[in-house]
């Protein structure tokens, strides 16, 4: 048992390989795009229509997007850990800020389950690059 236990930690703490990281960033940016459209159609549909917050939101949201798509460029030319990391970290700082939109505010079920899959593909993001979570 304790043998299977070392065994694990010692496969956990092992890098990614680049093509796993290459599918994981790929697998983030499309599912930031579709997030992104889902999210202005519905705040189109909301209370946040016209005000600052939906103004605020929808820039977060390009300034994910943005920050997903320039870390897909930057890791398919070079493939550097280090290179990559500062897009990867503007991707999760924009993120933050957008969950706590989606957790204080009310739209379709399915803008808050894509939301819950951009997390999850960001939080691996996180993971790869050794950077914080997005927090619940």
């Amino acid at each position: 048992m304790a043998m299977a236990l070392l065994f694990t930690g010692i496969l956990a703490a092992q890098p990614i390989g680049p093509d796993r990281v290459s599918r994981t960033i790929s697998d983030c940016r499309a599912r930031t795009g579709e997030f992104r459209a889902s999210l202005r159609h519905a705040m189109e549909h909301s209370s946040l229509k016209w005000t600052e917050r939906e103004h605020q939101l929808d820039k977060d949201a390009n300034r994910m997007e943005r920050a997903v798509n320039k870390l897909h460029e930057t890791w398919n030319l070079e493939h550097k850990m280090h290179r990559s990391r500062e897009h990867a970290s503007a991707a999760i700082a924009a993120a933050q800020d957008i969950n706590r939109a989606m957790l204080s505010h009310r739209f379709n079920p399915d803008v808050h389950r894509q939301w819950d899959v951009v997390r999850g593909e960001l939080n691996h993001v996180a993971e790869v690059f050794a950077l914080p979570r997005i927090r619940w």
